[in-house]
Formats: structure tokens, sequence, C-alpha cells
């Protein structure tokens, strides 16, 4: 071979194995992060108390009780099926392009490139979709908040406080919240007739001369709630979350089409 032959050669060579590690590498990040969501899901079906407390929303113990022992058991354990069965055969795609990799088979490439192909332009029709039905959603979920605050005004300011009346309490002293809309959604009347707000309602840093919260709606200097809407400040924190969760979907279709024109 020619020294001109040589030139030719050897580059190509060197972007063949650039290539090669370069997919070999992207399967596997893409493997290891498909085996934590599995591991994640299986530990959320096998004890959802300790995934409610490893997230930290909730400090409360019984309260967390609660809102696991609120969710529907069936929607959860199914969901979490889905997730699964939908990893576990991205995981296989995984492997039979690392194995395509490996061994040089141009077919298992080939049918590589043609599964993530696919995937990808249903991953674009599920984004279109979710982004259409996200209005929907958040009706949906602020019309759920106003049915659940009904039950916690029938219990409010009494001894025995319903489920839903300590989930709230709750979420109020969580978020530094309260009422769906504002703190006017919870007021009530107490024994005298006088309109009050529930004390997990009270900004927490105004004490009366006795050391109690006090919450009494009239227009003196006591009037210190929380004035910031429930649904506001639970979507403020589901719109940080969800920057991340973006972020990390798109870096995933950045890999699979990287991947894609690799194979």
């Amino acid at each position: 071979m020619t020294d001109k032959g040589r030139h030719k050669v050897f580059p190509c060579i060197c972007n063949i194995c650039l290539a090669k590690w370069t997919l070999i590498l992207l399967n596997l990040v893409l493997f290891v992060a498909g085996f934590s969501v599995i591991c994640s899901a299986i530990w959320v079906g096998w004890n959802r108390h300790s995934f409610v407390k490893f997230t930290g929303l909730i400090k409360d113990e019984e309260i967390r009780s609660k809102i696991v022992d609120q969710t529907e058991s069936i929607v959860v354990t199914r969901a979490i099926y889905v997730i699964i069965g939908v990893v576990a055969f991205l995981l296989f795609v995984c492997l039979l392009g690392c194995c395509g990799a490996v061994c040089g088979s141009r077919c298992s490439l080939t049918h590589y490139a043609m599964i993530l192909l696919v995937i990808l332009v249903l991953e674009i029709i599920a984004g279109y979709l979710a982004t259409d039905y996200a209005y929907n959603a958040e009706k949906e979920i602020k019309v759920a908040m106003n049915a659940t605050l009904r039950h916690y005004n029938d219990s409010v300011g009494k001894e025995n406080k319903s489920d839903a009346t300590l989930i709230w309490d709750s979420i109020f002293l969580t978020f530094n919240c309260c009422g769906v809309y504002d703190h006017e959604d919870v007021a009530y009347k107490d024994d005298n007739g006088t309109m009050i707000i529930p004390e997990t309602c009270c900004a927490q840093r105004y004490i009366n001369a006795k050391g109690e919260l006090d919450c009494y709606m009239h227009k003196g200097d006591k009037v210190k709630p929380n004035k910031v809407s429930c649904y506001d400040a639970i979507f403020e924190v589901i719109e940080r979350k969800s920057n991340i969760v973006i972020g990390i979907i798109f870096g995933l279709v950045l890999g699979q089409c990287l991947s894609i024109i690799l194979a």
C-alpha cells in the first residue's frame, strides 16, 4: 500500500473506531439510566411510604401514611407495570445496540437504528399530545383541589379532623400557602360567629401576646395569613421540577439521534 493509500485508510479506521465506542458508551449510559428507573419503579410499588419520605415534601409521618393510603393502589400498580415494561424494552434495545457495535453486526445495527427511529417518532407525538392536554390537566387538578377542600372545611376547627383536613394542613405548612386561590377559601365562623382561618394558614412569624397563632380576620394588625395560593405554590414546584425532566428528556432524545446516526 502506498503512502497515499495509507493516509486515506487510517483516518477511516479511526472514525469507525470512534463511532463504535461512542455508540457503546451511549448505550451503556442509557442502560444504567433505564435500570435505575426500573429499580425506582419497583421501590415505589413495594414501599410507597419510603418513597414519599425520600421526596421530603411531607415531613409528618402520620400525614405521609394518610396520603399513601388515599392513593388508588390499582392505578399506581398499573402505572408501575407500564413503566417497567417500557423501560425493559428500551434496555433490550440498548443491549441490541451494544452487541451490534461490539460484534460489528450490520443486521443488528440496522434493526437497532430502525427501532430507535420508531421510538423517536412516538416520543415526538407523545410530547405534542402532552403539550396539547396540559391545559385540560391543570383545570382537572384545580377541580380536584376544590373538591377535597370542601371536605377540609367540614371538619376544620374540630378536635377530630378528617384525613382531608390533615392532608391540607400539611400542604399549608409545607408550601406556606392557604386555600386553592387564597385564605378566604378556608375561612369559617367560630362559636362567637367571628370569621377566622385555620392556624395552619397563619404566617408563622406573627404570634400574639400569649405566644399563640392569631388569625382573626379583622382589620387590625393581627391579620397575617399566608396569602399565597396553594395552586400557584404547588405548580411553581412542578414547573421547577419539570425543567429538570425536560432537560433529561432532551438529553435522551439527543442521545437517540446520535445513536441512529452512528448505527
